[in-house]
């Protein structure tokens, strides 16, 4: 296949999942300097965010596994070994003094998703975001989004909740 007509169906494609996500932003990035190829839906500009998104789950989970190899942490350690209490607050439905880092990287703390969770009342974070492209949200801020804004999903343990904000505790206890 000649490159301008795989991105003529790249972009078919890409179009089609816009639509399917309506009024969520679609991104996609395509690069491979071997095959001279690149790629970018919509198309690229200096000014246009990238949002990573779920990729820093996997860095985080490779940095918390490094950090284990070392002996640095355990799978098992406490989150309030490493963060301060006041800051998870609200944010688990099961005691504070029982969710480990383990819970945090398998999805399985309980804890809702700041980014992309329903919100009890109010405008959802995304949409926050969105507005406010300036705003630079420090993971204080988020956290006390989280405990305002959500509701803990479930006991630890108890149910599967993919998520960010468990995710952004996993990452406080690396800078730790």
């Amino acid at each position: 296949m000649k490159k301008q007509e795989l991105i003529n169906k790249l972009t078919v494609l890409a179009e089609k999942a816009q639509q399917q996500n309506r009024d969520k932003p679609f991104q996609l990035y395509i690069h491979s300097p071997r095959y001279e190829f690149d790629f970018s839906f919509p198309p690229k500009s200096d000014l246009q965010p990238f949002h990573i998104a779920s990729i820093s789950k996997l860095i985080s989970t490779v940095a918390l596994l490094k950090l284990i190899e070392e002996g640095k942490c355990r799978l098992d350690d406490l989150l309030i070994k490493y963060m301060d209490p006041k800051l998870l607050e609200g944010i688990f439905l099961s005691p504070m003094d029982s969710i480990t880092i383990k819970d945090c990287l398998t999805h399985r703390s309980g804890a809702a998703d700041y980014f992309e969770g329903k919100t009890k009342e109010g405008t959802p974070f995304l949409e926050i975001v969105t507005r406010q492209p300036n705003t630079y949200w420090t993971q204080e801020m988020i956290l006390e989004f989280a405990r305002t804004n959500l509701k803990p999903i479930a006991d630890k343990g108890s149910k599967f909740a993919y998520g960010d904000t468990a995710f952004m505790c996993a990452m406080i206890v690396i800078e730790k």
